[in-house]
């Protein structure tokens, strides 16, 4: 059991780069565990870069990659692969409260003096902080827009020790298209987001996120 039980509520501003699921792509650079080997992606993936100014564990920085949608059984959803937090609390009640297969990094998230959205990964502690593993830049371009996050499709399917969690975030958002400016990544550490071909890139400038407790059952 978790010592932050959900329902989180999660405020903040992401980077979400969203893109065409790929089986070649996805199989080849998407961290699939075991449990998703072979089970083709469809739909819609996405790379999602996170600075949360409010959870149940505090602030933290998160980066993640979801590269497709998959089925097992009867049960269909979006799959983590990988996931990188700089919260050990937030890496600990993620993969207890929703399957999440969260591990800990030196991550930095925010706006530079030059208007453009900065993230940056190394693992913890090893790398030098001036030398990322990975790094990406963008810059918001064009009219704010409302995002109803609930409205989306986009129920989470984990597994995790013989259980899968099923779990269907919602919440709301404001949002501006973006462009990413500049990306590098050492691939051992995540992939770079090219490898998944062209995609949108948007800004949610502000969110405000509700992850519910998870339905759990066995896995198949």
């Amino acid at each position: 059991m978790s010592a932050y039980e959900p329902p989180w509520r999660l405020t903040g501003t992401a980077l979400v780069i969203v893109f065409a699921a790929s089986k070649r792509r996805a199989e080849a650079f998407g961290a699939l565990p075991e449990s998703l080997q072979g089970r083709a992606p469809g739909g819609a993936g996405a790379i999602v870069l996170a600075d949360y100014r409010e959870s149940a564990v505090g602030p933290y920085r998160e980066l993640l990659l979801a590269p497709g949608h998959y089925r097992a059984g009867r049960d269909a959803g979006h799959a983590v692969t990988r996931i990188y937090v700089d919260s050990r609390a937030s890496a600990e009640a993620g993969r207890a409260n929703w399957g999440l297969p969260k591990q800990t990094a030196r991550l930095s998230a925010g706006f530079g003096p030059d208007g453009l959205w900065r993230f940056a990964g190394s693992p913890a502690p090893e790398a030098a902080e001036d030398a990322p593993a990975f790094a990406l830049s963008a810059r918001p371009c064009g009219p704010r827009f409302p995002v109803p996050l609930g409205a989306l499709p986009a129920r989470l399917m984990q597994e995790d020790g013989g259980t899968r969690f099923l779990t269907r975030p919602g919440g709301q958002a404001t949002g501006r298209l973006a462009r990413i400016v500049r990306a590098e990544a050492d691939e051992s550490f995540f992939p770079h987001p090219g490898r998944f071909g062209p995609g949108i890139c948007v800004l949610l400038e502000s969110f405000s996120l509700t992850f519910p407790p998870a339905e759990k059952v066995d896995a198949d």
